[in-house]
């Protein structure tokens, strides 16, 4: 059984298959991708969160089949979608299929341009965050290119040699929910320039009850490294925090939403090629609305609450409070300042190694992933890969996670 994440990938995945059959006139059909199976063993251990609740196993596995259909109609159209289909094979759970970008190019004249479907807002400076574009889905920290999910949107562009405004219209959705409501939705315009051997970007976006945000964006080579800040102030930013689970009655509301008028979200870092078969990444993150020390362990203590709770005894109350808690924890963007570093490297010909990490600042803790590939079979990649949570206090960020270590196998075929 195959089971498709919602209705509106359905529709999406229905124009996918229908468009080839009504662009009779197209110049070119192609139509590649990549099958792909992982293997995870996972040392687990005891904490608050267990591994079921966190989808791990110690052994896992998952099939995956990426597929790219790209169309080209004629010089001024274009259509390209990205759809995963995943299948545990070990757990034996259904099969999953996911529209996660599909959309059409279409060139006005030489300077103008259409963009519609869904997408990623494809401008910004920084890899792993976005903040100057908050409509994009978060990526995955772990594995930053395994999730590419896009938004409904359209892009309406002018290129000009040396200022190019663009105007869209988007809608953020919760992940793999594709509720396409007024509430959701946003306007908003970017204006890119380039001067002097400087990248600079202005944008800014307003939604339904007066959802608003400016973001502004500078890039620049300096010595050889590529620096990079970006950042926005998000209007009528709004937050869940819990409350300290001993003063709770039964009933009572287990989180408060504070709204702040204006709030940052700050990027910052470089990228640098040391070598031709070395790449360098650091990246710092800072979100205002993040857990700060009190905020993050009414956090804690909630999860250790609830779970309590809801293991003593059968009440609903009890049970759907741990899921809404459980919920809430996103390693990665949970709390305020972070460090990301990425390191690659070409040690031969079909040889790469790689390590990526990435340190909650607010208490030290984080993990490492290090990773090997080969190359040399002919459309076939082999990978082994790592992952080691680091951290000094269990009830750390990082230090939630029920697992000591994991080592990943990966085997692709392309096509």
């Amino acid at each position: 059984m195959i089971k498709v994440t919602a209705k509106f990938n359905l529709l999406i995945l229905i124009c996918l298959l229908l468009i080839p059959s009504v662009l009779h006139g197209s110049n070119s059909f192609s139509f590649h991708g990549n099958v792909e199976w992982d293997l995870r063993i996972n040392k687990v251990r005891d904490t608050v969160l267990n591994v079921e609740e966190m989808g791990l196993g110690e052994l896992d596995d998952c099939l995956w089949c990426f597929v790219n259909p790209e169309i080209t109609a004629s010089d001024k159209f274009g259509f390209y979608a990205r759809v995963r289909l995943q299948k545990p094979l070990i757990q034996n759970t259904s099969a999953s299929l996911y529209v996660d970008q599909v959309y059409f190019n279409y060139d006005i004249n030489p300077q103008i341009s259409l963009l519609a479907g869904k997408k990623r807002l494809p401008w910004g400076y920084s890899y792993l965050w976005s903040p100057s574009l908050i409509l994009n889905p978060q990526r995955y920290v772990f594995e930053p290119e395994r999730y590419l999910e896009g938004i409904p949107l359209f892009v309406l562009g002018y290129s000009g040699a040396v200022t190019s405004p663009k105007l869209f219209g988007a809608v953020r959705t919760p992940q793999q929910k594709e509720e396409l409501k007024l509430e959701n939705s946003y306007l908003g315009f970017q204006i890119d320039r380039y001067f002097s051997g400087l990248e600079l970007f202005l944008n800014g976006l307003t939604g339904y009850k007066k959802k608003a945000a400016i973001g502004l964006g500078i890039r620049k080579d300096v010595l050889g490294f590529i620096v990079h800040i970006e950042g926005s102030v998000v209007k009528n930013s709004q937050r869940r925090y819990f409350h300290d689970p001993s003063t709770l009655d039964e009933g009572d509301e287990i989180y408060y939403i504070k709204d702040r008028n204006w709030c940052t979200v700050l990027t910052t870092g470089f990228n640098r090629m040391l070598s031709e078969n070395s790449l360098l990444i650091f990246e710092y993150f800072y979100d205002r609305l993040g857990f700060q020390g009190r905020e993050f362990n009414n956090f804690v203590n909630s999860l250790n609450y609830f779970k309590d709770k809801s293991a003593q005894a059968s009440d609903e109350y009890y049970t759907q409070s741990f899921s809404e808690v459980l919920g809430a924890y996103t390693p990665g963007s949970i709390r305020q300042n972070y460090a990301y570093l990425a390191y690659s490297h070409r040690l031969k010909k079909d040889w790469n190694f790689g390590l990526r990490s990435l340190t909650s600042l607010d208490d030290g803790s984080g993990f490492i992933y290090p990773f090997i590939s080969f190359s040399a079979i002919t459309n076939c990649l082999i990978e082994i890969e790592g992952c080691v949570p680091f951290y000094t206090e269990p009830n750390s960020e990082f230090g939630l996670l029920p697992l000591k270590w994991s080592t990943i196998m990966k085997i692709k075929i392309f096509f």
